[in-house]
């Protein structure tokens, strides 16, 4: 099990990075854009910090688009690049004839049957959004408890995105989840509870040591 950072801002990686348990970087078009600059020179940064998994979500249409856009950014990421690739007819057909040479994880999953397609055509990860599967039908981590019992049998990973809370984060994990990646506030949170904060104000107050 692993938790990543879902953010392109390299000032965010790098906060990551000093928390000692984050273990990768996921990004989407929206989040290089957010960052803004060169997107090339942002993904060089984002790889420099060696945290981990860095994924990448193609924006080409057509497979061949894809397979130079993909190859753009093998050059630049290098070994730790997973692409991340739409739930298209195109994205399942570039998986099906690329899974060979690239880390393949379809993304925006929002049904079961969807995670048997990535299997049969090769992908070595997919990707759920927990919270947004909620808002639109109804139970995210159902739907992580469903994809992962559809995959129980092969060897595709699960990765949960849009989390929104550290609740989120533990139910994704509690439901099959093998990773967990959310923005730096909620990842901040992941390690706080009110109920460790009384027993160290206990300690502190009540307690000695050396």
């Amino acid at each position: 099990m692993s938790i990543f950072i879902d953010s392109a801002d390299p000032i965010e990686v790098q906060k990551a990075c000093e928390l000692g348990w984050v273990k990768g970087v996921t990004t989407n078009p929206i989040l290089v854009q957010r960052a803004g600059g060169d997107p090339d020179v942002l993904l060089e940064a984002l790889a420099s910090f060696e945290l981990g998994p860095l994924y990448y979500q193609l924006t080409a249409k057509d497979e061949k688009g894809m397979e130079q856009e993909a190859r753009r950014v093998l050059d630049i990421v290098g070994e730790s690049l997973v692409l991340k690739i739409p739930p298209t007819t195109s994205g399942y057909n570039f998986v099906h004839h690329y899974h060979d040479e690239f880390q393949c994880c379809i993304t925006a999953l929002f049904s079961p049957i969807q995670a048997m397609a990535a299997q049969e055509v090769g992908a070595q990860e997919v990707v759920v959004y927990v919270h947004r599967a909620t808002q639109q039908r109804g139970n995210g981590v159902q739907l992580v408890k469903d994809v992962r019992e559809i995959l129980a049998y092969g060897n595709v990973s699960l990765l949960a995105a849009s989390i929104k809370s550290s609740k989120e984060a533990g139910m994704a994990f509690l439901a099959g989840a093998q990773h967990v990646t959310a923005g730096l506030s909620v990842l901040e949170n992941l390690i706080k509870d009110e109920f460790s904060l009384q027993a160290l104000n206990q300690f502190n107050r009540d307690g000695i040591g050396i």
